[in-house]
C-alpha cells in the first residue's frame, strides 16, 4: 500500500518510496522472501519510466533503497557478530548448485503448476462470486488476453490429471494445511489423515476451476489494460496492478531457492512458502474484476466454511499437542 501510494500519474512520492522501503526491509527480518519486494519495485519503476539513472533521480534512489539497504546490512551484522553462522541460508546455495540446471528446472515446471493450483486456492470465495458473470468472462477473451488464459488453462489441467494419476490430490505441498487437517507434522508420530481422498478429490477439483476463472480473469484484464493503454495514458489504477504484479513476480521466484531442499519429494515444497502470495493474488484478482458485478454472498459462503473448517482445525491442533505433553510428562514420571 505504501507503494502504491508513491505511485503517482507523473511523479514518484519519494517520502512514500522511503516508508514503503522501511516496510520492505522489516519483511526481510520476518522472512528473507521479503528481500525481493525491492527489486520488484525498483523494476517496475525503471521500466515505467518513473525512476531513471540520473542525478535528478539521486534522492528517489537513496530514499528508496537506503532504509531497506541498512536494515538488512544491520541484520546481517548482528547474525555475524552472534558468531553462528546462518547454516540454514547456507544450505540453500549449496544445494541449489548442487542441482544444476536439471534441478532448477524440475523445481520450475512442479512450482509453475502447483503455485497456479493455490492461486485458484487463495482466491477461491473471489471466484466463487464471479460464478454468475462467468459468460461475460468467457465472452470477452481475446488477443493476448486468450493466450494467457488458454496457456494458464492448459499447466493447471495437465497438471491436474498428471498428479491425479499419481494419487496426489489438494493439499499438494502440504505442512501447515495437509490430509491431517491444520499444523505442521513436525511431532514424532504425527496424526492420522482427516480429510479422505473424496474430500481432497473435491478440493482438487474446486481449486482447479478457481484457477481457470481466474486465469480467465487475468487475460480479460490484460486486454483491458492494452486497449486502455493505447487509448490514452495510463490510469493510475493499471500502474498500481502493475506495481502489485512486479511484486508477486518477485515473490513466486521466492519461492525457488528454499525449494532446492525439498527436489525429489512428491511436495517439492512447502506451503509456507508460498503464503506472500495470497494477499497480492487477491487484490490483482479484485483488480481484474473492477467492471463486473459479483455476487459476494457466493463468496461469502466460502469464506464462512474456510472459517469454520479454521478454528475447528486450529482447536483440533492445539488439543492434539495438550495430548502430546500430557503424555510427556506420564512418561517422565
Amino acid at each position: 500500500c505504501l507503494f502504491a501510494r508513491a505511485v503517482q500519474p507523473e511523479e514518484v512520492d519519494g517520502w512514500w518510496l522511503a516508508a514503503g522501503s522501511l516496510v520492505a526491509g522489516l519483511a526481510f527480518l520476518s522472512r528473507q522472501q521479503g528481500a525481493l519486494i525491492l527489486p520488484a519495485v525498483v523494476l517496475f519503476l525503471v521500466v515505467t519510466g518513473r525512476l531513471r539513472f540520473n542525478l535528478a533521480s539521486v534522492r528517489l534512489w537513496l530514499l528508496l533503497v537506503a532504509p531497506a539497504a541498512l536494515i538488512t546490512a544491520g541484520y546481517y551484522i548482528w547474525l555475524r557478530s552472534t558468531g553462528v553462522p546462518p547454516q540454514v541460508q547456507s544450505a540453500f546455495l549449496r544445494e541449489a548448485l548442487a542441482e544444476g540446471w536439471s534441478g532448477t528446472w524440475w523445481l520450475l515446471r512442479h512450482l509453475t503448476f502447483v503455485e497456479l493450483i493455490y492461486l485458484g486456492f487463495f482466491t477461491l470465495p473471489i471466484m466463487a462470486a464471479v460464478i454468475p458473470a462467468i459468460r461475460r468472462v468467457f465472452r470477452e477473451q481475446a488477443g493476448a488476453g486468450l493466450l494467457v488464459s488458454w496457456l494458464w488453462s492448459i499447466i493447471a489441467i495437465t497438471g491436474v490429471a498428471l498428479f491425479w494419476q499419481r494419487g496426489a490430490l489438494m493439499p499438494y505441498i502440504s505442512q501447515f494445511f495437509g490430509s491431517g487437517g491444520l499444523g505442521p507434522p513436525d511431532v514424532l508420530g504425527s496424526r492420522p489423515k482427516l480429510l479422505a481422498p473424496n474430500t481432497r478429490g473435491a478440493l482438487t477439483l474446486a481449486c482447479l476451476v478457481a484457477t481457470l476463472l481466474l486465469g480467465m480473469c487475468v487475460g480479460r484484464a490484460l486486454n483491458l489494460a492494452v486497449a486502455n493503454r493505447t487509448a490514452g495514458p495510463v490510469s493510475r489504477e493499471n500502474s498500481v496492478a502493475g506495481l502489485v504484479l512486479c511484486i508477486l513476480l518477485g515473490q513466486v521466484a521466492g519461492v525457488l531457492p528454499p525449494s532446492y531442499h525439498y527436489i525429489g519429494w512428491t511436495a517439492g515444497s512447502l506451503d509456507r512458502y508460498l503464503l506472500p502470495l495470497a494477499p497480492l493474488a487477491i487484490a490483482l484478482a479484485l483488480w481484474t474484476l473492477r467492471d463486473i458485478s459479483i455476487v459476494p454472498a457466493l463468496g461469502w459462503l466460502v469464506v464462512a466454511g474456510m472459517f469454520a473448517f479454521s478454528v475447528a482445525g486450529t482447536r483440533d491442533y492445539l488439543v492434539y499437542l495438550q495430548a502430546v505433553w500430557q503424555m510427556a510428562d506420564v512418561a517422565v514420571a
